[in-house]
């Protein structure tokens, strides 16, 4: 096999264009699911809900007989049904909506409910008590919105078509709605689908659900798969204009809901009715309204800072819904376009003029002068003094010195002492395209069809931070992403969605349901500097730029102490993402007697592809290099100091050669029983069965090294799919145990009070990102290369290795050369089994005229998460427990190892396990209000607890697995822990002048004010010492050791007590624990006011201002948790801001002003 056989197209180009080539393919697809279905007869209805009740006479006894029907408002849909012996009736997979229900019976009035709304996934309750009299006489009783839950255990809420349309949600996204049910929040600064890196550009898309990481989420779309599988975030987002509903539910789901440990996200699209609605819409922003970000302030010498950045925002677009044959046929169809263009305001430290040169200091002006600082800069070689602590022109790399180069340059006018925060408001261009249409179509009575076909398309520009500058006779667009969180550079990306459902009723106590859907996601992200060969131009380090697509660009440099602003090209671009997902399901719904059976089947097929390259080079640059041993045991050095000698820290290069076809299948089986145990007992008793299938590939280009199996340690060799007797999944096999029992009850106590609760578990693949993707040689061009300690030879101005294909040998015995160097990047642990969550809940609701207040406890212990070590290989801390005694500075190849003996020849293995866990408790505490008399309100408060010794999915947890027998001091306060949530979400239609006429009609009646108002607690963290001591071979940080803190004062300029940590004994592990510390809390309040203009009965102009953190609250984000230098008490300082806090929260923004008009009929 030839390795660009299976190799994208570099570039946005390539990714349109294969796009275009797999146009036909789609359409194939297409043609096939619809005809399979043709053959499988009905298919699925979208977002339904169930009215149960119980029919008495006036004496309470019970009537059988009595028939009950439910009628759609909106559409004329109707449902009958008789109750049985025992009085009891149910409507099953009614879709949601507005409905009357009437009870008819000989000898009795009629019994009517003129209008209960049904929202996804209730079971209303519906109870009718006779009265003696004729049947065409009415008992009319008052309708309701259905907010208590009386038959079910479910925990979730709902966030209603009220809340989708008229709350002020940020950038019309309806993720950020979502976030604000109880239990839930933001997730983490940098999540992958957070809209700040290259796989998912789009507006954010990640919700963390009690305490779980969000790619345990599983989004739906009516009631369809929705989830991209290598990262696990959402495919299509419709506009907001073309949601009903959405449905969220966060611990003990029924049997129908599976592969989650977080929320289960269904998100139902509107329908067309009987009547033509629709809506023409703008949104507009502009910077002159809005405020400026906290720490954008004027600053000398550097023209970019204090200015407001410009800011330009418009969302248009509209919708249309009505009937094509009316009770027949119903379209709906929307469109909504986006365009931004917004300056981001980042700061982070450059070094200072006297330092790049630039200025004068005790008499000289010269590059790599550090005679303005009292830290002590030590020849790399001799480890002695510079002479006036000045490194010499001839001993500064040429390369260093490019790469410096790039750096601006402030006035220490600007600089606290030698700290040069640079400011700039680079500007990011986002343009988006969002459109649905969906077809219903009733056949008769026992037959409702639905067809939805949606579609996004998303274009990004993201800017570097530093601004572009010409070194070595060239133009570099992006010097620089400033952190691991920035991702310069260009992304283009398509997402489509093909649903087809049908619900067919084949009597009132059997309905059958079909589903199938194909859904597509593809995104392409390029870094800022593609197509330029930066590092040929700078003279090194060669075999960085070469012909290898991907490997154009400037390879990044990694400040690992000091805090400055990286350099180079982010990691991970290239990136790009081909999805596509088949899916087919069937549920059966049966009332027999008191119990309400479901039981169903779901096929599920991903076909996916990933190309990327997390580093086509990669330099960690740390002031070892220039400290007084050259090792972490050293004194002095800077790590803009160690750059300008070329003498890097480590090395390392992730790069794929190819674009691996992955294929996988899930397949879920469930049984439901909804029984009405007793008049006032409802259990809800299920088992779900999933199957997940281990990864295969289409050419079998994917591989795999688990050291810890002893046969693949004593073979010596990379393990490839389909050779060597190795199996098409790398023996990793498919687990059939993953059988989940769900058990809960609801009991009605009396006077409006249920009490639910119950049990269940639940599996979910959380195999996501790149430790997962089984990308290892000979697909792969990888290297990890540590500097030898305290006698350097590597620099930046030699050479890395080409990138070749990585050989498969990995031992002498098969024929690998002597002092060879191997790393694998990307292994997974061959017993891997898919993460299980326990959820329990008991909550206790009460209604309280049309409110409804829950309060209860909700937990999740969960077992098998991925455990992300960097390396499974590196040594014990020598003078640790278990260590092996060496009071020297380690290097590779060392004895110390835990594999030397078998592989001596390997420095790094990755490997990905499941052997995390974490454990997540709280109270939660909701008050909601479903729309009455003009109002809707829901509030609620989260106090939790979230521990756990592993990270998300991406890569280990700060300081996490760095001692290999004691993954018990990684156990502590969770990434995603949030102690305190509160919010409040409300709208009130004013209720002045509805009686009112003519010009003060205009005037006075139409106000509607909204708003939203959430606190929560900060995020921990953990601190680093950026010169590691423990002696651990490749890991360049770790964890100091901490004693007691000391009273401060806390503010941004010294946010944790920096004088409590200490360096710990060389060769031990210090003894701070896993995320002891926490950012600041975070709050913000969004307010909107509407004027209707009611232009005739059915059509009125709406007007809108809204704002967003209304109070321009700032938000503040991590402090910098890396210890740059220690004083002579060895006490850390404050060089390179450690203990500062120099960022804002990721979710902050500073007020927004935004205006709309929006035409209503």
């Amino acid at each position: 096999m030839q390795f660009n056989e299976l190799a994208p197209k570099a570039g946005t180009a390539g990714a349109k264009e294969g796009l275009h080539m797999l146009g036909v393919r789609w359409g194939q697809a297409a043609i096939a699911s619809i005809l399979a279905l043709s053959l499988n007869g009905v298919l699925f209805a979208q977002g339904t809900a169930d009215i149960v009740g119980t029919v008495t006479d006036p004496t309470g006894g019970v009537l059988a007989g009595a028939k009950v029907n439910a009628k759609n408002l909106d559409t004329g849909l109707s449902r009958a049904v008789e109750t049985n012996t025992a009085g009891d009736y149910s409507l099953s997979l009614l879709p949601v909506g507005n409905y009357v229900v009437s009870v008819e019976m000989a000898g009795f009035k009629m019994f009517t409910n003129p209008k209960l709304t049904l929202a996804t996934g209730d079971r209303a309750r519906v109870d009718a008590q006779m009265q003696v009299g004729d049947v065409t006489q009415t008992l009319e009783v008052q309708g309701q919105a259905a907010a208590l839950q009386t038959d079910s255990s479910t925990v979730g809420a709902l966030v209603t078509t009220r809340a989708v349309e008229d709350l002020p949600v940020n950038g019309r996204n309806f993720i950020r709605l979502v976030q604000l049910v109880p239990g839930a929040t933001e997730s983490v600064q940098s999540s992958l689908g957070g809209g700040t890196r290259p796989d998912d550009r789009r507006q954010t898309s990640t919700v963390s659900a009690n305490g779980q990481t969000d790619s345990a989420n599983n989004f739906l779309l009516d009631g369809m798969d929705n989830n991209e599988r290598a990262i696990a975030t959402i495919i299509v987002k419709p506009s907001i204009d073309a949601l009903q509903e959405v449905k969220v539910e966060t611990n003990m789901y029924s049997a129908e809901s599976g592969r989650a440990g977080g929320a289960v996200i269904n998100m139902v699209t509107k329908a067309g009715t009987n009547g033509f609605h629709g809506t023409v819409f703008e949104f507009l922003r502009n910077d002159k309204l809005d405020a400026k970000d906290f720490f954008n302030v004027p600053q000398a010498g550097n023209p970019l800072a204090g200015v407001k950045p410009p800011f330009r925002q418009n969302q248009f677009g509209g919708s249309l819904g009505g009937p094509i044959q009316k009770d027949k046929t119903f379209f709906f169809a929307d469109y909504e376009a986006f365009r931004k263009v917004r300056g981001i305001t980042q700061q982070a430290t450059v070094p200072s003029a006297c330092e790049l040169g630039k200025a004068a200091c005790n008499g000289v002006t010269q590059l790599g002068n550090f005679s303005d600082t009292t830290t002590v800069i030590y020849d790399p070689l001799t480890h002695q003094p510079y002479a006036g602590n000045i490194i010499p022109r001839a001993s500064i790399d040429a390369v260093g010195a490019n790469y410096a180069a790039l750096f601006p340059t402030l006035p220490s006018s600007s600089c606290t002492g030698i700290t040069c925060l640079f400011i700039s408001s680079p500007s990011q261009t986002q343009f988006a395209h969002t459109a649905d249409l969906r077809i219903d179509h009733q056949f008769s009575s026992k037959d409702n069809f639905f067809a939805r076909y949606s579609i996004n398309n998303t274009d990004t520009n993201s800017p570097p931070f530093l601004p572009p500058v010409s070194v070595a006779g060239i133009t570099i667009p992006a010097p620089s992403g400033r952190d691991q969180q920035n991702f310069p550079g260009t992304a283009y990306q398509r997402q489509q969605s093909l649903s087809l459902s049908h619900t067919h009723v084949f009597s009132p106590a059997l309905l059958l349901q079909l589903r199938a859907q194909l859904a597509r996601y593809v995104t392409d992200s390029e870094s800022g500097n593609v197509g330029i060969n930066v590092n040929t131009a700078f003279g090194g380090p060669a075999n960085v730029n070469t012909s290898v697509p991907g490997t154009s660009g400037l390879a990044l440099l990694q400040f690992q102490n000091g805090g400055y602003a990286n350099l180079g090209d982010a990691f991970a671009l290239p990136t790009a993402y081909w999805d596509t997902n088949y899916q087919y399901a069937g549920t059966f719904t049966w009332v027999k007697g008191s119990h309400s059976i479901r039981f169903g089947a779901n096929l599920l097929r991903r076909d996916w592809s990933t190309f990327q390259l997390l580093f086509k080079a990669n330099f960690n640059i740390n002031s070892v290099q220039t400290n007084s041993t050259g090792t972490g045991a050293g004194t002095g050095g800077n790590s803009f100091a160690s750059l300008l000698t070329g003498y890097y820290n480590q090395a390392t290069r992730n790069m794929a050669l190819v674009a691996p076809q992955y294929r996988d299948w899930e397949i879920g089986e469930f049984l439901q029983d909804d029984w009405r145990a007793t008049r006032w007992l409802t259990l809800n008793v299920g088992v779900r069965y999933d199957i997940f299938t281990p990864f295969k590939e289409k050419h079998n280009a994917i591989s795999n090294f688990d050291p810890t199996n002893g046969a693949v340690l004593a073979g010596g060799q990379i393990q490839v799919a389909g050779q060597n007797s190795v199996s098409d999944t790398l023996n990793i096999g498919t687990q059939h145990g993953d059988v989940q029992p769900r058990l809960g009850f609801a009991a009605t106590l009396g006077h409006g009070m249920v009490l639910r609760g119950g049990f269940g578990t639940s599996y979910w693949p959380n195999n996501v990102a790149s430790p997962a993707n089984l990308k290892n040689a000979p697909f792969v061009a990888t290297y990890t290369i540590n500097q030898t300690p305290a006698t350097p030879a590597l620099k930046l101005s030699g050479a890395v290795p080409p990138p070749t294909p990585n050989p498969t040998c990995l031992v002498a015995a098969c024929g690998a050369p002597a002092g060879s160097n191997f790393t694998v990047a990307a292994a997974t642990q061959l017993d891997y089994h898919y993460t299980l969550a326990y959820m329990f809940n008991l909550m206790l609701e009460k209604e309280i005229g049309a409110n409804v207040l829950s309060v209860g406890y909700v937990g999740e212990p969960v077992r098998h998460l991925g455990r992300t070590v960097p390396n499974i290989n590196t040594n014990l801390p020598p003078l640790g427990p278990g260590g092996c005694g060496v009071t020297t500075a380690l290097a590779f190849p060392s004895p110390c190892q835990p594999y030397y003996a078998q592989i001596p020849f390997v420095n790094s293995v990755q490997l990905l396990e499941t052997n995390g866990v974490s454990n997540y408790n709280a109270l939660q505490v909701q008050f909601q209000r479903r729309y009455r008399a003009g109002l809707t309100f829901a509030t609620n408060y989260t106090f939790s607890q979230s521990l756990s010794d592993v990270g998300g999915p991406g890569g280990a947890c700060v300081g996490c697995a760095q001692v290999l027998n004691n993954f018990g001091r990684d156990y502590g306060p969770s990434d995603f822990m949030v102690k305190h949530r509160f919010t409040i979400s409300a709208n009130y239609e004013l209720p002045f002048g509805k009686s009112r006429r003519g010009v003060a009609a205009y005037l006075i009646k139409g106000w509607q004010l909204n708003g939203i108002y959430a606190f929560a607690t900060g995020q921990p963290f953990t601190v680093l010492d950026g010169s590691a001591r423990q002696n651990s071979i490749g890991i360049t940080q770790d964890r100091p050791d901490v004693v007691p803190a000391q009273s401060f004062q806390q503010n941004i300029n010294q946010w944790i007590d920096t004088r409590q940590f200490r360096q710990q004994t060389f060769g031990t592990a210090g003894n701070e624990g896993h995320n002891a510390f926490t950012m600041p809390s975070n709050r913000r309040l969004d307010f909107s006011i509407f004027k209707d203009f009611a232009i005739r009965e059915s059509v009125k102009l709406q007007f809108r201002a809204e704002a967003f953190n209304i109070t321009n609250t700032p938000s503040f984000g991590l402090p910098v948790g890396t210890i740059s230098g220690f004083d002579a008490a060895g006490v850390p300082t404050q060089a390179g801001n450690f203990g500062r806090i120099t960022t804002m929260n990721a979710f902050y923004t500073p007020r927004d002003i935004q205006f709309a008009l929006k035409l209503i009929f």
